[in-house]
């Protein structure tokens, strides 16, 4: 069997079943340890579980500093979590600006519906054509 305490995959796993049981505490420790070893899936997990518990300042607090458009999209969701819809938007634009598909396509939505800022229908169909062609492009 694998050994938790030193495995990655073991540690996620071990997290999600915690978090399935309605175990927040013993999940919110196994997704701790995988984060703290880099795993981006437990990172992403942590803070969705962290901001379940209204914890969302400590959520974000695990994409800041990571300077990459996944954790820029991370951080948009937490602030429309949070209700910072400005500061939503323009962390999905810097996130869809460097390539996140999912941002692009979360964009699309808040440029189409005037969420944190002025509606833009034509800028709302560029975000989503090109949400479209980055997933068609890693498919």
């Amino acid at each position: 069997p694998l050994d938790a305490s030193r495995n990655v995959e073991a540690q996620y796993a071990r997290g999600a079943i915690s978090m399935q049981t309605g175990d927040l505490e013993t999940a919110e420790m196994w997704f701790r340890l995988a984060a703290g070893s880099g795993d981006w899936a437990s990172t992403c997990h942590l803070a969705e579980l962290l901001a379940r518990q209204d914890k969302v300042q400590a959520a974000k607090a695990l994409f800041r500093g990571l300077d990459t458009p996944a954790a820029a999209n991370q951080l948009a969701k937490l602030a429309v979590r949070a209700g910072e819809r400005e500061e939503a938007r323009g962390l999905l634009l810097r996130a869809a600006e460097g390539g996140d598909a999912a941002a692009m396509g979360n964009l699309a939505l808040f440029l189409e519906r005037g969420i944190g800022g002025p509606a833009d229908a034509a800028a709302a169909a560029r975000w989503r054509r090109r949400a479209q062609e980055a997933v068609a492009a890693a498919s």
